[in-house]
């Protein structure tokens, strides 16, 4: 299966339980499924979307870092470290980047060769070529949305890899 790159949007009320009872971090990730929860993943492509955005396999500039990587360590380790926090100041500069990033522009930023020398997960983009392009936009439209949207609803973000 793999590691899969997971986010919560979090309204207020939500950021404000989970940082006054840190362990009630399962709790939120469990309610996925509910109508009025609004996650995504960004299957596989959460680390060539980092590294794209940030030249970096871990780290980088922010706001580019935060938006796959960043925010405060909140609950305990889910196997793949624990979940992040982003709160609604982060989550509106992070989209402020990816609206003055629109695919086309981020496309330019795919580079194969580097990303397998980086060790960019899973590393499969030499032998993908064009089609790991592909798979990458795909995701990032669907992160871009995701961030933008949570910007116009004034709500944090809860990251993890699953």
């Amino acid at each position: 299966m793999g590691m899969v790159g997971c986010l919560r949007a979090l309204k207020k009320s939500e950021m404000d339980a989970l940082q006054g009872d840190p362990e009630r971090v399962l709790e939120f990730l469990d309610e996925d499924d509910s109508e009025d929860v609004y996650a995504i993943d960004v299957d596989k492509a959460w680390h060539a979307i980092h590294y794209m955005l940030t030249g970096s396999a871990d780290g980088g500039p922010e706001p580019a870092c935060l938006a796959i990587l960043g925010g405060v360590e909140i609950g305990e380790d889910l196997g793949y470290g624990p979940p992040r926090l982003l709160n609604d100041k982060d989550v509106s500069r992070i989209a402020g980047l990816l609206e003055s990033l629109p695919p086309e522009t981020f496309a330019k930023r795919y580079d194969p060769k580097a990303m397998d020398a980086a060790g960019i997960y899973p590393e499969i983009w030499e032998r993908d070529g064009d089609e790991g392009l592909d798979y990458v936009l795909e995701w990032y439209e669907v992160l871009r949305t995701f961030y933008l949207d949570a910007r116009d609803r004034n709500d944090g973000v809860l990251l993890w890899l699953s």
